[in-house]
This record gives structure tokens, C-alpha cells and sequence, in this order.
């Protein structure tokens, strides 16, 4: 946040929306004459609403749901008070820049037209540091959050049942768009989803998807995937290899995060997708050499049965030390004794899995999913 002249004045100014919890506050720094002649300045007159994304205009889904997720979360609760004159989404991609945005932006933007949010004349802007024209905005009366880390505002729930209310109107949309495509006509889930039976068959009868990342600063990748696949092969004979990238359509996305009933996966933001899952009885298992933080399942439990699978072998040697110590908590996921460096360079890094963790990992939703116990079927039972 930029402000001219003593912050005292901004901060008289401006209103803490009170809606989230606050991790990443805005930090505050003069404007000298000489930016403010180099730059535009717009002038919103009128209540302005000012959200935060994370890591400006990039094609994250993740960094656009910190921003945009806000706004759905304060439209079902229904707080701050309305209408805006200007909502101003800072830090944030523009949601026509890709077909996945322009899909998710429409889901909110109805929903606060529904609620009286904006008006005809309400002004929207995208403000990232990824283009070339970054004006300054001076506003007249503004409300604003300060947090990043939540999906949908706080994660109420009713603003969870509203989400489900809005995935599965894409979801009927898209059918009819296929319909009309004579594409058949199959609801993006598993026939045999609703099975609960404790019995070799639905195990045997599991789909499991191993996901790979495409794109981002580092792949993450299974180097001894092939060992994975063996071991997930004892199980069921239903698996595949997936990815997703950031100029995947819509449809595709929604497709992919609801064709498994397991999913293994690094840390990353493709987990933003877990938003589209249709049934709660889908587990994810994020792998990664020590818990980086708990960000996804917090965002994703009420969407699937989620773990994360900690202890798996970084390539880089020299680090593994590390992931042992920071392992050994006495908090699960602590930055006790293990920096957030640290565990930046273990997120990054590709894993050796180790096997015996990842089978008790897989084991347990198994047996979530089915409803049983390994042992009983293992039994005979």
C-alpha cells in the first residue's frame, strides 16, 4: 500500500473489512512526487472495496482465488456493507487472461449481481506488477482485507454449500453444451462413486490418478515413478498419469478433478482444482519431503478426505538431514527447528518416494473410501 504524506492519514481513511484472518498485511511506504509523475493516477470516488491476491498478474489459480475467492466469500456472507462503487483486485491477474479465470470470475460475479453487490455503474479493476501500465488509484473511502492463504473469503460454511451451489451449475452447463455437441452426456464422476461396500471389489475397482506438474519453477516430479505406479498397481489396475496447466479450458480442468477417487500429488498450486471435486468421498494425498504448511487441507478437507504424506527422499543429499528434523516435530507442520527456507527448497526439490510411507498413506484412504478395514478383506471377512 502506497500513501502520500503521514500513514496516520491513510489509516483514518481506510476500514478493515474484519472478514479475514490477517497472515500477509499490506505494507506501507510513501509515494514521492517523482512516481506519481511517471505513473497514471485514477481517482475512485465513492466506497471502494480493495482485495489482495498474491504475486501479482501470474497465471496461478491459487493467487487468483486469494483475491477473487474474497469477494464470493463476502458476497454469500454478506459483509462488508453494499454496493461498491469500485472493487480493485490488488496484486491479481486479469480474469479474462485465461479461459479458467473467465469461467470462475463469471461463478462470482453473477452471484453478486444476484446480491445487489454492484450496480451498472460499480468499476472494476486488475491492478498486477506483470504489465507495463501500473497506475495509482486514490480512493475516496475504501474497505480492504489483508490476508492470503483462504480460498473463499473464510471458508464459512455457507460459503462452501454456495460454492457447491455454483460448480454444479458449471457443471450442468457444460453437459448442455455437450449435448448440443452430441459429446455423451456423463456427469464428470465415477459410476461407482457411491459405493461404500467393504469388499475387494471396490478396491480393485478404485481409480487413481498420479498427478505430474507441467509448468511453475520447479516440476516436483516422482523420480522413481514407475515404483509408484508398481505400487499402486497392487491395489487396482485403474490408474493414470494426469496434468493440468494454466491454459487448460475450463472443462478440462473440471474433467480431470473428477475422474479419480485417489489422487497423488506434489505440493503446488494446481491444488486450487480441488475446489471442482463433486464428492467428498474423493481422497487426496499430497507428498512432499517434510509439510510445507497446511494451506490445502485446510482449503480442501470439506472437498475430499486429504492427506499429506511426509517423509519422502529429496534428490539433493545435502538437505535430507533437514527433512528428518523438520519431520520430527512435535507439531505437525511446525517451523519449529525448520525455516520456511528451508522447507522452500525441500517444496522445490523432485522426490525419491519412499514406498513404506506412501502405502500406509494410500492404505488409509482405502480404507476411508471403502469403508473397511485392509485387514478384514485381507481376512477374508
Amino acid at each position: 500500500m502506497r500513501y502520500l504524506n503521514l500513514s496516520s492519514i491513510f489509516e483514518r481513511s481506510a476500514t478493515a473489512a474484519g472478514l479475514f484472518r490477517v497472515t500477509e498485511p499490506y505494507q506501507l511506504e510513501a509515494i514521492t512526487e517523482a512516481e506519481l509523475e511517471s505513473n497514471g493516477l485514477i481517482k475512485l470516488s465513492g466506497k471502494t472495496l480493495l482485495l489482495q491476491c498474491w504475486r501479482g498478474g501470474k497465471k496461478q489459480p491459487a493467487h487468483f482465488m486469494f483475491g477473487y475467492g474474497k469477494l464470493f466469500g463476502g458476497i454469500v456472507t454478506g459483509q462488508p456493507s453494499t454496493p461498491y462503487d469500485n472493487i480493485v483486485f490488488f496484486q491479481c491477474p486479469a480474469p479474462y487472461r485465461t479461459e479458467f479465470f473467465k469461467t470462475v470470475w463469471e461463478m462470482i460475479f453473477f452471484r453478486g449481481l444476484q446480491k445487489g453487490w454492484y450496480t451498472n455503474s460499480t468499476r472494476f479493476f486488475a491492478a498486477n506488477d506483470h504489465s507495463d501500465y501500473n497506475p495509482y488509484f486514490c480512493m475516496e473511502s475504501v474497505t480492504y482485507d489483508a490476508s492470503v492463504g483462504m480460498l473463499l473469503g473464510s471458508n464459512e460454511p455457507k460459503v462452501l454449500s454456495a460454492w457447491r451451489v455454483e460448480v454444479e451449475r458449471v457443471i450442468s452447463r457444460e453437459l448442455q453444451e455437450r449435448a448440443r455437441a452430441k459429446i455423451a452426456q456423463t456427469v464428470p464422476t465415477n459410476s461407482h462413486r457411491l459405493e461404500r461396500s467393504c469388499e475387494s471389489e471396490c478396491i480393485s475397482n478404485l481409480e487413481v490418478s498420479i498427478l505430474q506438474r507441467a509448468e511453475g519453477s520447479a516440476k516436483r516430479r516422482f523420480v522413481n515413478l514407475d515404483e509408484v505406479i508398481e505400487l499402486v498397481s497392487e491395489y487396482t489396475t485403474n490408474l493414470k498419469i494426469i496434468s493440468v496447466h494454466s491454459d487448460m479450458r475450463f472443462r478440462d480442468t473440471l474433467d480431470a478433478f473428477n475422474s479419480f477417487d485417489i489422487l497423488l500429488t506434489p505440493h503446488g498450486s494446481h491444488l486450487t482444482n480441488g475446489l471442482f471435486i463433486t464428492s467428498n468421498l474423493t481422497s487426496i494425498i499430497e507428498v512432499v519431503a517434510t509439510c510445507f504448511n497446511l494451506d490445502w487441507q485446510k482449503n480442501l478437507h470439506e472437498f475430499a478426505d486429504y492427506h499429506i504424506s511426509q517423509g519422502h527422499q529429496v534428490v539433493n543429499d545435502s538437505l535430507n538431514k533437514d527433512v528428518l528434523r523438520c519431520n520430527d516435530q512435535t507439531v505437525f507442520c511446525s517451523r519449529q527447528n525448520c525455516s520456511l527456507k528451508m522447507k522452500k527448497k525441500m517444496v522445490q526439490s523432485d522426490l525419491i518416494v519412499n514406498l513404506t510411507v506412501l502405502r500406509a498413506d494410500i492404505e488409509k484412504s482405502i480404507e476411508t473410501r471403502c469403508s473397511c478395514t485392509l485387514k478384514d478383506i485381507n481376512a477374508g471377512v
